[in-house]
């Protein structure tokens, strides 16, 4: 087991993940002053229960693969999106959206547990969607990828980041794998789960680049969300 980590580590010594080289913060950090979450790369859950992620490439046209290595440089959790048009889903920013699953901004706007479409249906399903977001950086990847982790997966999340803390471990100290398992709905319907897998351990230099990374998405993640929140009006309350 040693030798496997030992060999593991020599990997990402030799540039496997570009966010760990020494110049990294000053690019990325000038990256994320021109774009908002919206105008990053995804890497993206497949639909109807596919088997491979969709990967960015410089066709335009997404590529597979059935696991994906990361490392995860920031986690936003129990967030909520919702779209007027309900096709208009993978692509525009969402009319309404809540970064803490309790008030909406946009359209509708206002008191998620009040919201009629933060209501479940008979089928189990409902207009808004719950999901946590995820900055990662892919394998050989210069740019941070968001990540958008549906509801159905974030049990899945919750253990493997329990998993990290019983270990003494941050997301962004260690190599995650990240897989897809498929399922099936209430409606018996197929769908794709994440999965999570740990990896190699980044020490020394490499790990306390990363966690300077980590710290430098959290700052970009909160201030998107207070973009989010300044930019879209909330619903007036019953009380006015």
């Amino acid at each position: 087991m040693a030798k496997k980590k030992t060999e593991a580590l020599a990997v990402i010594e030799d540039s496997a993940f570009p966010m760990l080289a020494d110049n990294a913060i000053q690019r990325v950090g000038g990256l994320l002053t021109n774009f908002n979450r919206f105008e990053l790369l995804q890497l993206k859950v497949p639909l109807g229960g596919g088997k491979l992620w969709e990967l960015p490439s410089l066709s335009g046209e997404a590529e597979g693969a059935a696991t994906v290595d990361v490392i995860i440089a920031e986690i936003h959790a129990k967030q909520k999106k919702y779209w007027v048009e309900q096709d208009d889903v993978s692509g525009a920013p969402p009319d309404c959206s809540s970064p803490d699953s309790v008030t909406g901004y946009g359209t509708p706007g206002g008191s998620c547990d009040a919201c009629p479409h933060n209501q479940f249906d008979d089928g189990g399903g409902k207009a808004c969607h719950d999901f946590w977001t995820m900055y990662v950086f892919m394998e050989g990847g210069r740019v941070p990828l968001l990540l958008s982790v549906p509801e159905r997966s974030t049990k899945n999340a919750k253990k493997y980041l329990m998993e990290l803390m019983n270990r003494d471990a941050e997301p962004h100290g260690v190599v995650t794998t990240l897989g897809l398992e498929p399922a099936v709905n209430n409606q018996g319907k197929p769908y794709s789960k994440i999965t999570f897998k740990s990896g190699a351990a980044l020490t020394g230099e490499m790990a306390a680049r990363s966690a300077a990374m980590a710290e430098l998405m959290a700052g970009y993640e909160a201030a998107q969300t207070d973009a989010v929140i300044l930019r879209a009006p909330r619903a007036a309350s019953s009380e006015e």
